[in-house]
């Protein structure tokens, strides 16, 4: 009896420190992401755009020689993925499997084409009869969207399937009339804006072979910048159709909810993952990046130590770990891409601590076991 008391003790002083330790971290102690600056290509300037869930990072960054590059960063480096014989290149989404697309200058069209790199090679995915194109998202699938000029000289959405780029039209027909698309889902949703025939201009689902107007035409702008494997579309709109006001929105189930706040008369949303979290950046004269999370709006520049030295300015995309990237001011007062990580809360090492702290008590009392077994066998 006295042996399992003993031990009893010696776990519940054990639990005890531990939960003791952990409630000594406040929470305005604990920093809830940390961060990490992408770097450059040798110049004094990098923007993050897009991240996948293995944490690999794309963007651009200023060369040695002042030029803007795509990047591709991956474990702690950061990677040239060059040019299609231009001067400039900039990388706008990533999926799993590596993937890379964007827009780069070509050595005949100083407007740029669409690319998807892969496998070490940057591959020019041409236009849709004009002399410019560019990619911003792609999916799982290998399925690439973006917009490029047709044969009017409108730039119109596209997606790019089976070695071919298709033209997605326009909420106002095909002639006269802008569209771009900006994400598409693991569905094959496409998202984007687009005019109408009114001059208006819309954010748009594209699904069924069909573009429609995202929510109607309660507003006279809005455009959709990204949207999860749920349908969960974010980005911005004027409210109340007042051009002073253009607000970040969550699509959600039939339903445009506004995001913003009267504090903050800017804001878009540009990224949001599988479970809902929504970032992009909020403004009232100064910009700052924020994340939604659970019906909140949270400045990230409060989630992250603040001795850092940095001022985050824009959140671009965050991935179903919950890691963000975008860009903001270093200590040195440069522009920076930058990806936050997730902190495990307090709560989680205390559970990790009083598990580490179970582990021992079972160790020791299997140890002991053995000696009072192998005493009792010498005896015998």
């Amino acid at each position: 009896m006295s042996y399992k008391v003993s031990n009893v003790r010696m776990l519940a002083t054990a639990i005890s420190a531990t939960l003791l330790v952990c409630l000594s971290i406040s929470p305005a102690q604990a920093a809830r992401y940390t961060i990490t600056d992408l770097g450059t290509l040798g110049g004094d300037f990098s923007e993050a755009y897009a991240v996948n869930n293995l944490g690999q990072v794309v963007g651009r960054a200023r060369t040695d020689d002042g030029v803007n590059h795509a990047f591709l960063y991956t474990n702690g480096v950061m990677t040239d993925l060059g040019t299609m014989g231009g001067n400039v290149s900039h990388a706008y989404g990533i999926n799993d499997a590596g993937q890379v697309v964007g827009w780069s200058m070509t050595e005949t069209s100083q407007e740029g084409h669409a690319f998807l790199y892969r496998n070490g090679q940057m591959t020019d995915l041409g236009t849709l009869g004009g002399a410019y194109s560019a990619a911003s998202d792609i999916n799982e699938s290998g399925q690439v969207v973006g917009g490029a000029w047709n044969d009017y000289n409108w730039v119109h959405a596209f997606q790019y399937q089976d070695g071919a780029m298709h033209d997605l039209g326009a909420l106002g027909g095909k002639k006269g009339t802008f569209s771009g698309a900006h994400a598409v889902n693991n569905l094959g949703q496409i998202v984007g804006s687009s005019s109408t025939s009114t001059g208006d201009t819309h954010a748009f689902i594209y699904e069924g072979n069909a573009m429609s107007i995202l929510g109607g035409q309660s507003n006279t702008f809005s455009t959709a910048y990204d949207i999860n494997d749920s349908g969960q579309i974010v980005g911005v709109a004027n409210i109340g159709n007042d051009w002073n006001w253009h607000h970040a929105f969550l699509y959600s189930e039939g339903v445009m909810n506004d995001m913003g706040s009267t504090a903050y008369p800017w804001s878009r949303a540009y990224g949001i993952n599988n479970a809902g979290q929504v970032v992009g950046y909020f403004s009232s004269g100064k910009s700052r990046a924020f994340l939604y999370s659970d019906g909140e709006l949270h400045d990230l520049n409060s989630l992250v130590d603040p001795t850092s030295g940095w001022t985050l300015f824009e959140a671009r995309d965050i991935n179903d770990n919950g890691q963000i990237v975008g860009w903001g001011w270093t200590l040195e007062g440069e522009t920076r891409g930058f990806l936050l990580t997730p902190v495990p809360e307090p709560q989680t090492y205390a559970l990790m601590l009083a598990g580490l702290g179970l582990v021992g008590f079972a160790a020791r009392r299997r140890h002991g076991f053995t000696q009072s077994h192998a005493i009792e066998a010498n005896a015998a």
